[in-house]
């Protein structure tokens, strides 16, 4: 017997149910009989869709553009691939590339990774670790110039419950130098929302919506001047078993300089919940 993300695609989808990590649609032990072709689980398969990935794909991703420079990357749906990358991956010097309108999703890994482009209109969800971002590491967007990450819907990463305080969950940003974070829908993902995380600076956070991610939600850390402004968090569920319970502000800076938060709007509605902290700086 293994362990695996083999995904049941009928699964649960609810993050209360993350919270326990009692999620039936991640089988997380079973026997591959490659003579005969067969899978052999804990879990009744009975009425379920599954799907199951055993080849990893060399180049790193689903697609993969190396060094190219303004090319885009438009309309696919991207999904299956049991690889340390993503689904899609545009990276080294990419130039001013565009990766647009895309459904990015149930890759073992992230969803998308790369360095200087625009990511726009794109949806990034189910994917076993992250959804996107900019940067050399899954899922992130790292060491880029001027690039844009708009108007992405990233909802339910993290689906094979990587650690989340270290790099899991919706997106995480590295190395950013004027990166603009504006109109993203993030919603029920397991760890933090939107994260620039060490050396990012001249950073806008503006008109995200954020609903139900177990982590921080819009969280600046070890960079500098960033603004946070219009931005909507509707009180994400905060799991009292997640490994991110020291990290379930709704905005937290940590470690940042010049950074300005103002003019968004927070609903802490429900009870019986527990309550995260608004904002922690």
């Amino acid at each position: 017997w293994k362990q695996t993300s083999l995904q049941d695609v009928d699964g649960e989808q609810d993050i209360t149910g993350w919270c326990s990590l009692k999620r039936e649609h991640i089988i997380s032990d079973y026997f591959l009989d490659i003579d005969s072709s067969r899978i052999y689980t804990l879990l009744d398969p009975t009425n379920r869709t599954m799907e199951f990935t055993v080849v990893r794909n060399s180049a790193g991703g689903g697609i993969i553009a190396q060094d190219a420079k303004n090319i885009v990357v438009q309309g696919f749906t991207i999904s299956q691939h049991a690889d340390t990358w993503g689904g899609l991956v545009v990276t080294g010097n990419s130039g001013y590339s565009k990766v647009m309108n895309n459904i990015v999703e149930s890759n073992h890994n992230g969803g998308i990774a790369g360095t200087a482009f625009v990511v726009r209109n794109n949806i990034l969800q189910k994917n076993g670790r992250s959804g996107g971002g900019l940067a050399t590491k899954s899922n992130t967007i790292a060491t880029s110039t001027f690039s844009r990450f708009e108007n992405n819907e990233i909802n339910h990463n993290n689906l094979c419950a990587f650690l989340p305080g270290w790099d899991a969950g919706a997106s995480k940003f590295i190395g950013n130098n004027r990166l603009l974070i504006k109109d993203n829908f993030v919603h029920n993902n397991y760890g933090a929302g939107l994260w620039t995380d060490h050396d990012n600076t001249n950073i806008l956070f503006q008109g995200n919506t954020l609903i139900n991610n177990t982590g921080a939600n819009l969280f600046h850390e070890i960079g500098d001047t960033a603004d946070i402004v219009c931005n909507t968090i509707d009180y994400s569920f905060v799991c009292p078993e997640s490994p991110t319970i020291d990290f379930t502000q709704l905005i937290y800076i940590s470690n940042s300089s010049n950074t300005s938060v103002h003019h968004n709007f927070i609903d802490l509605h429900g009870s019986g919940r527990p309550k995260p902290s608004s904002i922690i700086i």
